[in-house]
């Protein structure tokens, strides 16, 4: 299989640094021109399966890509694919968290601290493992578009790449990243966090 991840457009939480984690928000306007460009960028693309998580983020940023870059495939959505669940922190800013849930956000990157109403890293890559797995049974030869969450491509990457990939790896709106998987040599990646798509700033 190989799996072309796309993260969802920005929304006005990702410019506000608001933590969304399952909370539903959808893209901005510049978010939706981002999804546009990237399907202009893979309209000479084909898939055999394209999924989503089923968050608006990222439903529509596939909705976008599908459309602008004619491909015809019914979007696939799927709560494996969520970002993580930040518990009693979903829905405030960094510098909120920071001073309010002091000791809470404090602990957020050690891997079996659970968030209060949330998951523990170690539960998020665990179930998005679970997800790219069955991905990988099922669409064996194929090639296969998923649009997800930057946390979730870190923790895809994490289950390909091992601990080498960390909890501060910024992964960019609208980003490419393509990992590969097969018998014989298992999981590999070949790009990622690229934003051909994306005029760089001036």
């Amino acid at each position: 299989m190989r799996l072309l991840i796309v993260r969802h457009g920005e929304t006005d939480w990702n410019r506000e640094k608001r933590l969304q984690g399952h909370i539903d928000t959808d893209l901005s306007d510049v978010g939706i021109e981002q999804a546009e460009k990237a399907g202009e960028y893979l309209s000479n693309h084909s898939f055999h399966a394209v999924y989503a998580s089923d968050l608006k983020r990222a439903v529509n940023t596939a909705k976008a890509i599908c459309s602008t870059a004619g491909i015809e495939n019914e979007i696939e959505t799927t709560p494996s694919f969520r970002e993580r669940h930040f518990g009693v922190l979903s829905g405030n800013t960094i510098d909120y968290c920071c001073v309010h849930f002091k000791d809470v956000f404090q602990r957020i990157k050690e891997v079996d601290y659970q968030l209060p109403e949330g998951e523990s890293i170690r539960q998020f890559r665990e179930r998005v493992a679970h997800g790219l797995e069955l991905l990988a049974s099922e669409h064996k030869g194929e090639t296969v578009m998923l649009v997800t969450h930057g946390g979730t491509v870190r923790a895809i990457l994490h289950h390909v790449l091992g601990d080498k990939v960390g909890c501060n790896l910024h992964i960019k709106n609208t980003s490419l990243t393509e990992v590969t998987w097969c018998e014989e040599n298992g999981w590999n990646m070949n790009f990622y966090n690229a934003v051909p798509h994306i005029p760089p700033e001036s």
